[in-house]
């Protein structure tokens, strides 16, 4: 997608597009009960004529595949794979227990407290 978008902002004159990313993240040892969390409070949303399509293109069921779970290595791997992809923000909705979600996470290179609703994580410059 992301090289599709920069090709056409260029062609049209335009600066290079922000591609932002919005996504559950959670460092968890669990994480089926994660995804069972997070079907259960948002697997309505995969009704939605809108999201339905984005969830089908990625080839996932419902919202609870689209979330970064796993250890600390995982998660960060997989934030830096967003990046690699040519993502230029990730809006990152920490999911878990206030006292996990209110810890220091160190992302690439950067310290971040997770404790609000959601933080933008960007890459390093």
């Amino acid at each position: 997608m992301v090289p599709a978008l920069t090709k056409a902002a260029a062609a049209a004159g335009r600066p290079q597009p922000r591609v932002v990313v919005c996504l559950f993240v959670g460092v968890t040892g669990d994480e089926d009960s994660a995804r069972r969390v997070l079907a259960e409070r948002y697997g309505l949303a995969g009704q939605i004529a809108g999201y339905r399509a984005a969830l089908d293109r990625e080839g996932v069921s419902g919202p609870e595949h689209t979330a970064i779970l796993g250890d600390e290595t995982s998660v960060e791997r997989e934030i830096r794979r967003l990046f690699d992809a040519g993502a230029t923000e990730l809006v990152a909705m920490p999911l878990g227990t206030p006292a996990r979600t209110g810890t220091h996470r160190r992302v690439d290179g950067h310290t971040h407290k997770l404790k609000s609703l959601c933080v933008t994580l960007r890459p390093p410059c």
